[in-house]
C-alpha cells in the first residue's frame, strides 16, 4: 500500500479516537476520568501531527509536535496538582465537620 493511503487511514482512526475521548471527557463522572481523557486527547493530537509531518513532508511540524507534547505534559501536571489539592481540602473539611459533630 502507498504511504499516503496508510497515513490517511491512520488519521481517520485518530479522528475517531479523538471524538470518543472528547465525549468521554464531557460525560465522565469523576475528575480522574476527565483528566485521563484530556491527556489521551493530547496524545492523539500529537500522533496526528506526527503523521501529518510524514504525509506532508514538512519537518517543522515535528517541532510543533514536540512543543505540544511539552505543553500537554505541563498541563496534566498542573491539573493533577489542582485536583490533589482540592481533594486534600475536601478531606480536611470532612474531618473538621466530623470532629465538630462529635462534640
Amino acid at each position: 500500500m502507498d504511504k499516503t493511503i496508510v497515513c490517511i487511514i491512520a488519521l481517520c482512526f485518530f479522528s475517531l479516537c479523538l471524538l470518543i475521548n472528547l465525549l468521554r471527557a464531557i460525560f465522565a463522572h469523576s475528575a480522574a476520568d476527565k483528566l485521563i481523557s484530556i491527556n489521551m486527547s493530547g496524545t492523539v493530537v500529537i500522533c496526528s501531527t506526527a503523521i501529518l509531518t510524514v504525509l506532508l513532508d514538512e519537518p517543522w511540524l515535528a517541532d510543533i509536535c514536540i512543543l505540544y507534547a511539552l505543553l500537554s505534559f505541563i498541563a496534566v501536571i498542573v491539573i493533577t496538582k489542582i485536583y490533589i489539592g482540592a481533594s486534600i481540602d475536601k478531606e480536611q473539611k470532612e474531618k473538621e465537620e466530623k470532629t465538630d459533630g462529635d462534640r
